[in-house]
């Protein structure tokens, strides 16, 4: 089974943090489904976040069903990063991302399906923390940025792919 993970394209917030994807991410969204396309992948699903900027990506990317799941939100602050006691409730540890973007998430894929090829799209820190539990030296990910997974054995293996060469000539973020 093959997962790409994708972090959303470049959004304009609104007043709560969202937003919709503006010129330039619809041009980095544009730009990976065009080179999807050259290079043959065919999605049986693609998955995303509920927040809107995941979803216009999802919906912009048109390559297949998309599906919404809560547990590809965006990440919440690190519960170390807090000073009141009353907020730590609201703070997820990267081991709960991790979980949370895993278990929630990529089992449930690999349970229903075991074989295909999935799209992800997902969040900077969120995807940021599921890949440091495989290689604890990743690094962020670029809008529209792309990891190819192979999850064809128990263990998800992070294949080498060039996540930007899509993005080469537009102006990083």
């Amino acid at each position: 089974m093959k997962i790409y993970l994708i972090r959303h394209g470049n959004f304009t917030p609104m007043y709560d943090g969202d937003g919709f994807l503006n010129e330039k991410g619809i041009e980095q969204i544009n730009r990976l489904r065009k080179r999807f396309i050259e290079e043959g992948v065919e999605f049986h699903r693609i998955y995303h976040s509920p927040l809107i900027r995941a979803r216009d990506s999802a919906n912009k990317l048109n390559m297949g069903k998309t599906v919404s799941i809560n547990g590809l939100v965006e990440t919440y602050q690190d519960k170390r990063d807090t000073q009141r006691a009353e907020e730590k409730d609201m703070y997820e540890s990267d081991e709960e991302i991790v979980r949370r973007m895993r278990w929630s998430c990529l089992e449930n894929i690999k349970s229903e399906f075991n074989e295909g090829c999935f799209g992800i799209i997902s969040h900077c820190f969120a995807i940021r923390h599921f890949l440091n539990s495989f290689n604890p030296h990743s690094r962020l990910l670029p809008h529209a940025g792309v990891v190819l997974i192979d999850y064809s054995y128990k263990e998800p293996i992070i294949l080498d792919y060039d996540s930007e060469k899509h993005l080469k000539g537009i102006v990083s973020s």
